[in-house]
Order: C-alpha cells, then structure tokens, then sequence
C-alpha cells in the first residue's frame, strides 16, 4: 500500500532533456572539452554533480566542473527562454489524480532550484505549487544516481521508503530509488528505451504520464502489492524478529542469522535460523530456508545481512515485494551491483537497510570473537564501524 508519490521534472513531466544536452553541449565547448551530444543525452537525469565527471574524468571536474556548471545554467536558461517547454502529455492530469485519491506528492528533481522559476515560466505551469514537498540538487549532497534527494524527500514527507513510489524518465531515477528502498515507475518521455529502464530497476513502464494514468490502478499494485503500509514501525517489528531468530542461532552455535517471511497483509509466515555452519551446506541460508517453509504468498523478507546475489536472485524468483536488512555487505551484497530483470512479469524487490545495525553488529562481533579468521564478516564490520567524528 503506497502513501506518497514522487515525481521527476525534467523529461517526466516537462520535455526539456534536449535541452539539458544542448545546453552541456555548448558549455563543454565553451571550456574545450569536445563531447559528443549522442553520449551527453545518455547521461542527462543525473545532476551536473554527477554528469561532469562521468563524461569528463575527475581531473576535468576539479579543474573546471564549477565553471562548467555555470555555463551549462547560462546557456539552459536562454535555450528555453527562446523557445518555450513542452509539458509531456497527461503530466498535470496524474498529479491532479493523485491528488484526488489522497496521495502525498513530492517533486523530488536533479535539476537546480535556481533554475526553477525560469522552467515555470516557460511551461506556463507552476510546478512547485503542484507538490507538498520539493527537493532539488542543491537539499542534498549528491544527485541522482545517488539517492540523497529521494531520501531527502521522504524525510521531508516523514515516510518510509516502503511506502512510496517515484515517476521518473531515466536510468537514473530508478537507481536513485532503489537506493532509498522506493519502487520507480518509468516513462519513456526521456528517451530511454523501456528494457534499459527496466533492467536500472523500474517496476513498470509506460510511454509517458498520460498512459500511466489511464492504467493508474496496475501501476500503483505493481509498485506495491501489500494490503497494509509497510511503515517504519512495521519494518522494526519483522526486523526485531529476524534478530531474535539470530540470536536463537548464536545460542545455538550457529552463524547469528536469522530470518522471517510475511505475506502481503505483513503476516508472519515462517521463521528460520542459518544452519550452514553446523551442516557444511550453502544452501542452508535463513532467507532461503524461510521462503522454502512459507512456500506461496510471501512477500517481505528480514534478515539482518543484505543479501548477496544467490538470494537476490531467488527473492526475485518468488515474486519478493520487499526485502529488509540492517547492516550492508560490501563483499558480496546484491543491492547496488544486480541488474534488474528485463522480463515484464518480474521485478526487483525494494532493498532496505539500516534498521537496528548496532543490534546485528553486536551479534556478529559476539561471533568474530570465537571465528577471527572469518574475513566476511571482518569486512562487514569494518564497514558497519560507527563512524567518528574526524572520518
């Protein structure tokens, strides 16, 4: 169940990206740099942060990335006051729709705010009025990709990423929302075709926001099949369970893992420890034991590691909703480093993490104690270390 949507601006709700791609186009040149236009359009929807060094190298950026932002802003604000921007077809019909069923909305853009009244003016729309919550590049430390100003709106919005979804037209605006743990709708207004969409992590793709309205209903389940909203109290309640599964496992000489599996009206399912230290079998993980004994109707999985690539790839077999963790693992996690199915009958599930990682920590530290050579779990908890206040 969805309480909030969250929408991008540029070539979503308004047709401007070839016009974001002119504009660099005309700044690199200004500066020097000769970039094609074909390979400045594959990077638009990220920030400027982001687009400079991924087109010029880190050493370009530190020289004349500033510089180069400044121009591309000079040159994007006399493209569109000469020639206007187009609103993409059925933007303002979903937002009022939206709005009608009860839905929160954020704008949440990699544009920046300093350019906002222009792009109003020239779309004739007052787009900051049409949303509760706006977030640009400049409310957070990296733009998309990087999920800041999603995760940025939602703390503005007070939700859970569970229970949200974001509209977007690129690559881009689904990795965004997979790292703050929101579903992404994508439409094809950006150019991107619906398999690289769709393998960056959108749920569902539609050719632009009026199709998405005319099958509003699909989109909205397909984002979010549960029947209750997965908030943040609930996600602390699964979580607090798969802990005391992995407790149970320590007590038991087993690697402190455990996991628990709900169905879609957040009912708990089953319950297993990690046996693969006292069997020598891998395949006798929590999270998989836990889904071979709920069998159908699971949807939300907890355990307190992220799961690594063999897992990811079962919860997306079995059609997992969601998939809950507290401390990342930066050997062999799959958040961040698996591709999304293509195929239209899967989807990726929603990966959170971050509940309860002092918990997890202390249980693995207890384990380190007695297995110092495991240098998995070594390299998580180096990676889990609270951090000071000189790093």
């Amino acid at each position: 169940m969805l309480e909030a949507l969250l929408f991008d601006l540029d070539g979503t709700l308004i047709d401007t990206n070839a016009q974001h791609a002119r504009a660099f186009e005309l700044a690199f040149r200004e500066y020097g740099y000769a970039v094609p236009a074909d390979r400045i359009k594959i990077e638009i929807g990220k920030g400027g942060d982001e687009l400079v060094p991924a087109l010029l190298g880190a050493d370009a950026e530190a020289k004349d990335g500033d510089a180069l932002r400044d121009a591309w802003e000079r040159h994007f604000l006399e493209i569109i006051a000469k020639e206007k921007v187009a609103v993409c077809p059925g933007s303002l019909g979903l937002l009022h729709e939206c709005k009608r069923r009860g839905y929160h909305l954020a704008l949440a853009t990699s544009g920046a705010e300093s350019v906002m009244d222009a792009l109003e003016k020239a779309s004739g729309v007052a787009w900051r009025e049409q949303f509760e919550v706006v977030t640009t590049s400049e409310d957070a430390p990296h733009s998309k990709p990087a999920p800041h100003i999603l995760l940025t709106a939602l703390h503005k919005l007070g939700l859970a990423g569970t229970v949200c979804a974001m509209v977007g037209d690129t690559p881009y605006d689904a990795l965004a929302s997979r790292g703050a743990g929101v579903a992404c709708v994508g439409v094809e207004t950006g150019g991107h075709k619906p398999d690289d969409l769709r393998e960056a992590g959108c749920r569902i793709v539609f050719k632009d926001c009026g199709a998405l309205l005319s099958n509003l209903d699909e989109a909205l389940q397909t984002c979010s099949p549960l029947t209750f909203a997965l908030s943040s109290e609930k996600i602390e309640a699964l979580m607090r369970e798969a802990l005391g599964q992995s407790k149970m496992a320590l007590e038991q000489g087993e690697f402190p893992l455990g996991a628990v599996v709900a169905d879609a009206h957040g009912k708990i399912l089953a319950r297993a420890i990690d046996t693969r230290y006292s069997t020598g079998e891998p395949l006798q993980r929590a999270e998989l034991r836990a889904l071979q004994e709920a069998r159908n109707g699971a949807k939300i999985v907890a355990c307190p590691l992220e799961p690594d690539i063999f897992v990811a790839g079962a919860l997306i077999n079995v059609g997992m909703d969601c998939a809950l963790f507290s401390l990342e693992s930066p050997l062999d996690g799959a958040t961040h480093r698996l591709s999304a199915p293509r195929a239209p009958g899967q989807k990726f599930p929603r990966f959170v993490g971050g509940t309860f990682p002092d918990e997890s920590r202390s249980l693995l530290e207890q384990w380190q104690e007695t297995h110092p050579d495991d240098a998995n779990i070594r390299a998580i908890l180096d990676h889990a270390a609270p951090k000071t206040q000189n790093d």
